[in-house]
């Protein structure tokens, strides 16, 4: 994941959408707080249930 966010930075990407499926929410929280890293980073949100739900996230650079 560190890798797919560097090199987003690196080609100026602004959204990026991350998806690691609903689970027990361990891999949604290594996700948030791996994010929490980059201050580059505006937002991060679930998108509505019909594009992934809890089981995507939505980050905005």
């Amino acid at each position: 994941m560190e890798e797919f966010i560097d090199r987003a930075l690196m080609t100026s990407a602004n959204n990026l959408r991350i998806v690691h499926g609903r689970g027990t929410g361990v891999l949604r929280n290594t996700v948030k707080n791996k994010i929490r890293e980059y201050r580059e980073v505006k937002q991060v949100y679930h998108p509505a249930s019909d594009e992934g739900g809890d089981g995507v996230t939505v980050v905005e650079l």
